[in-house]
């Protein structure tokens, strides 16, 4: 995988970091209950660590991170999920953080396939895997049957 692609990869990672830590955030003030709170709370954390991450491998490779503006779907979702209440509100949450984590993990998995994983930016999403699959785990967890 070349530096471009790379750089590219690292840029759509940071743009869903910054869309989970959003996610997260907004679970923490409208959760209805105490554990889609929580799981907003660690979400959080765990992108804004991984987006820490990869900023700092980006700036170690050189790479400059392109910033993206909200896509249609992004600004749709926060829409809904803002006017949601109590229990709407977990299960739309829970259900935006499923897929959109399936996304992540699909992608990342994917790229990991033609990435040499003893590169810097390999060996983060290496790590960075894990926890993707880890929260995508707990949010099914919380899904309603």
């Amino acid at each position: 995988m070349g530096a471009k692609t790379e750089e590219s990869l690292l840029s759509d990672f940071g743009h869903a970091d910054q869309i989970n830590i959003q996610l997260g955030h907004l679970a923490l003030a409208k959760g209805y209950s105490a554990r889609v709170r929580k799981f907003g709370q660690r979400l959080a954390d765990d992108r804004m660590s991984a987006d820490k991450d990869l900023t700092d491998t980006a700036i170690k490779e050189g790479f400059r991170l392109k910033k993206s503006p909200p896509g249609f779907f992004e600004t749709v979702t926060f829409r809904r999920l803002r006017m949601a209440v109590n229990n709407h509100f977990d299960t739309l949450f829970i259900k935006t953080i499923v897929d959109n984590q399936g996304a992540d993990v699909e992608k990342l998995g994917s790229a990991m396939v033609t990435m040499n994983r003893y590169s810097t930016t390999g060996r983060l999403l290496d790590r960075l895997l894990p926890t993707l699959r880890s929260d995508q785990r707990i949010a099914r967890q919380l899904s309603p049957p």
